[in-house]
């Protein structure tokens, strides 16, 4: 046979019912997988926490936006507890319960991504504090804001001591620890 026979030939019907079979199967394998992939990835927002997310953000070195108590604050992800975000922001280290954040925004990515540390607990956190006597500011669920020196971290509480006195803050309050720098 020679290499014009074995050729298709474009005026053939059958070559051309074949081409317009190998488009439509092929189309319908692209949108079929695009499908599946679009559910997979619905699956995982479905199933993710607001710590999975928020390591995702730092894996990708995204900035973020997180609403707690009425208040914004603006930052990247330095580390994910076991139940709070930790993020570094131009106002120092701000630690977010992650039971009392409202929103969440990620901004574009502004640096290379880290791998979030885990620092543990906020009562952990505070614990820290208690133990190196650290100035911290305490935001409470409306939204007031409590400076002092961490003095005890208890059971249900923790009290701050200021210049006026000491101030029992209950522990289901606090929604956000902020440590700003050069503060002891």
């Amino acid at each position: 046979m020679s290499p014009a026979a074995a050729a298709p030939q474009e005026d053939d019907p059958f070559h051309e019912a074949a081409r317009d079979l190998r488009r439509t199967v092929g189309a319908e394998f692209r949108a079929e997988r695009e499908a599946a992939e679009f559910e997979a990835d619905q699956l995982a927002r479905r199933r993710a926490s607001i710590a999975d997310v928020a390591r995702q953000a730092a894996h990708r070195g995204d900035a973020v936006e997180v609403r707690v108590a009425g208040r914004a604050f603006h930052g990247l992800i330095a580390g994910v507890g076991e139940d709070h975000v930790w993020l570094t922001s131009e106002v120092g280290d701000v630690h977010l319960v992650a039971a009392a954040v409202s929103a969440w925004r990620t901004l574009p990515a502004t640096s290379a991504g880290v791998d979030a540390t885990d620092p543990g607990s906020i009562r952990a956190l505070l614990r820290g504090c208690e133990l190196d006597g650290r100035v911290v500011s305490v935001v409470l669920a409306d939204g007031v804001e409590i400076d002092g020196a961490v003095r005890t971290v208890a059971r249900d509480h923790v009290i701050l001591a200021d210049s006026l006195g000491e101030v029992l803050v209950a522990m289901p309050q606090v929604v956000a620890v902020l440590e700003r720098p050069g503060r002891r």
